[in-house]
Formats: C-alpha cells, structure tokens, sequence
C-alpha cells in the first residue's frame, strides 16, 4: 500500500532532526552509576561479606571442570591462578545472588528456592570452566594468562495475538553468550548466539529470524577515534550453514548532554550475497537521579537479495530503576518505511506502539518483560492488531541489559 505523502515527509525529516541536534537545547546530564558493595560468598542465600572468596567456595563448585582446567593448563604449561578464578567465579554469583527490592519472589518465599540457587550457580561455574578449558586448549605456552569470566543469557518468549500472518500463538528462546578467551582473544572473539542476522534493532524480537551464529570477530581502534569490528563465521538458516563475513566502523561523540552512536557496516553471506546497513542513535540521560531517558535512532538495510530498501524510525522513552536503568517502563513508537528497488516511492511496511514493564522476578538473574504492543502491518491494511508478549531473561553470570 502506497503511503500518504505525510509519511515520506516525516521520513525525510528525522534525518533533518538529527542533524540539528548539536543545537538543541540541553539539561544536566545525570551522575555516573556508583559501583555496587564487595561481593560475598554465593551459597544461594543473602549472608555477610566474606574475607577472602576464594576461600569459601562451595565445594558442588569447586569440582565443577576445575580440575581438568588444571590439568590442561598444567600439560601446556601455562601458569593458571585458580584462585583468580574462583575469586572472579564467586565475586559474580555474589553480585546476582543479591535480593533486589523490586523482585517478585523474595529468597525466603518457597522452601524449593535455595535449590534454584544452588541448580543455577553451579551451571554458572560448570559453564564458565569449560570455556575455560577450551581457551587453555588453544593458548600459547608461556604467555601471562589472566582468567575471565565468561557469561550466557536465556530468554524464552511468547506471544499471544498480533499481526494477522503471525498466527495465535508463537514460543521462542533466545540464546546470547559472551564466551571470555582472554587466551584466544589475542587473536580473535568467538560469538555463539541466534539473534537474526542483520536486522533493522527496532524490529519486534518475536519476528526476527533465529540463525544460529558461531563465529569469530577482532577489533581495533583506529585514528578516527573509531572502532573497527571485522568478523566472520558461519549461520545456520534452515539447519544449512551459510558462511559470512562482516566489518563496521563505530562511533560515539558526546552531543547535547547525551551520546550520539553511527555504526555503517558490510557484510557478505554465500546464499544472499553482499549487503549494507547503517545505524544511528542518540541517546539521553535526564530529570531528578537521571531515571528519564529518550532515545531517537533510524536506520538503513539493503542487500542483494532484498526486493527492497528497508528503512527504521523509532523513539524510545524510558522511566528506569534500579543502579544499572535496567528495569522500569520502556515505551517504544517505530516506523518501517521501505523503497522498492527500481522505484522512488515510500511504502510504509510497519508501525507499532509497545509499552514494556521489565522487572527483577527473582535476584538479580531472573528477570521478566512484559510489553504489550499494537502493530499496524501492511499485511492487514494497516488497521491495529494487538498483542500481549513476555520474556523472562536467566543470567549465568553478567547482568541484564539497559531499558536504553
């Protein structure tokens, strides 16, 4: 459907917006975060600081690929501080075992939570020692290895409603891991996850599409004050691997008490051939305590394969608590015009309006989101459809991302 003229003007004026914004009038940006308390011993229940963590680690963690860690460092003769990592191990499940004020469920409200707790710090351990092991395996001998910690996210998502070629129902599970190589990673990163490849960051989570990625990425900063990502590896799209590889540029200014983030990129998988997008996003931190935040972005994809210029206009307003603004309310309006190729007019493909509740269900490494949302596709003529979805969010380790 043939947008209105309105929306092509709207369209051309976000980018005549950003670029005005260095001379918009500014507030105060808000203090930096203070760094939360010293960690504490992570046996599945709030108790005092200890000492030494390293010395208190519960022994169903201790034995969880610790030994054969040693044993594969020892082969290869690396100098492997095992109190560095349990330290490190410990001083992270401390920080999520903390109750958060705003939970659902506090650690004392079901007899079966300490289980959990004890079910999910030594799958944080086991996890994190093999990676570990595997890091070792690939390590130069005689370099200075320094342990990190390595960290996976779980989110499994439903949606009830929506657009009406989405059908009733839809379950899916996200996997995000941020696998620590600090030995391989003289070298390069590794990534493992299933987010879609190359979409436009405003699209809703339920429809992107779930490749699976294993791959490896280095960057570098270069004179420009810029970071340059340059990576590749392989998909797997309908259980056949697709090869890729990818490089941008990122950069961040400080403007109008906020920050302003350009990321061009290329990249080039073997079923769809060379591809473009770009992203540009400013971002700020507001009112009393700096909990009021706007965020404006646009955005640009192309490939080969496409049929189209598939473009993105989205504003974010968040309301966040906590010390990270990692909870709180987020509301979200985005357009998606796209531009036929071999045609200049603008189809608006896509519009919707969410207002998600992200909240701390359990500690701090369970965590929920609630946005219900209303899409105008152009598959339904553009009337509204309304959907209800949730995710719950399970850290092994880390912690939660920012509303913004």
């Amino acid at each position: 459907m043939n947008a209105a003229h309105p929306f092509r003007f709207a369209h051309h004026l976000v980018f005549v917006f950003l670029a005005l914004l260095p001379h918009l009038a500014a507030v105060p940006a808000s203090a930096q975060v203070p760094c939360l308390a010293p960690a504490y011993q992570p046996t599945g229940h709030d108790t005092a600081p200890a000492a030494n963590p390293a010395d208190t680690t519960p022994g169903y963690l201790a034995d969880s690929g610790e030994a054969r860690g040693r044993a594969v460092a020892a082969e290869r003769g690396i100098d492997f501080d095992i109190d560095e990592v349990r330290t490190a191990q410990n001083a992270a499940l401390a920080e999520q075992a903390r109750d958060d004020d705003s939970a659902w469920f506090a650690p004392d409200s079901f007899a079966f939570l300490p289980y959990l707790d004890t079910l999910h710090d030594h799958t944080f351990i086991l996890l994190d020692n093999l990676i570990r092991i595997l890091d070792l395996s690939w390590t130069i001998p005689g370099v200075d290895y320094h342990a990190e910690l390595s960290s996976l996210a779980l989110t499994p998502m439903f949606r009830v409603g929506g657009r009406g070629d989405d059908g009733d129902f839809e379950l899916k599970l996200k996997l995000r891991a941020d696998t620590a190589l600090p030995g391989l990673e003289r070298r390069f990163h590794l990534i493992v996850d299933n987010a879609g490849r190359n979409t436009l960051p405003g699209t809703d989570p339920m429809t992107r599409k779930e490749d699976w990625r294993l791959g490896i990425r280095s960057a570098w900063d270069t004179w420009t004050d810029a970071k340059f990502d340059l990576g590749g590896g392989l998909r797997f799209r309908s259980h056949k691997p697709v090869g890729y590889g990818e490089a941008s540029l990122e950069w961040d200014w400080a403007l109008a008490d906020g920050d302003l983030r350009l990321v061009p990129s290329v990249y080039y998988y073997t079923d769809t051939h060379w591809g473009q997008d770009v992203h540009i996003a400013w971002r700020r931190w507001f009112g009393p305590d700096g909990r009021w935040g706007v965020e404006l972005s646009s955005a640009e994809e192309h490939s080969e394969h496409s049929k189209a210029f598939e473009f993105e206009h989205t504003v974010k307003i968040a309301y966040a608590q906590g010390l990270y603004k990692s909870r709180g309310l987020l509301l979200q309006a985005s357009l998606f015009p796209t531009i036929p190729v071999g045609h200049d007019n603008l189809y608006l493909d896509d519009a919707l309006v969410s207002l998600s509740w992200k909240s701390a269900v359990y500690r701090r490494w369970l965590y929920a989101t609630l946005p219900p949302q209303v899409d105008f596709a152009d598959e339904d003529d553009h009337r509204p459809h309304f959907s209800f979805r949730a995710a719950f969010e399970i850290l092994f380790g880390g912690k939660t991302r920012r509303l913004l």
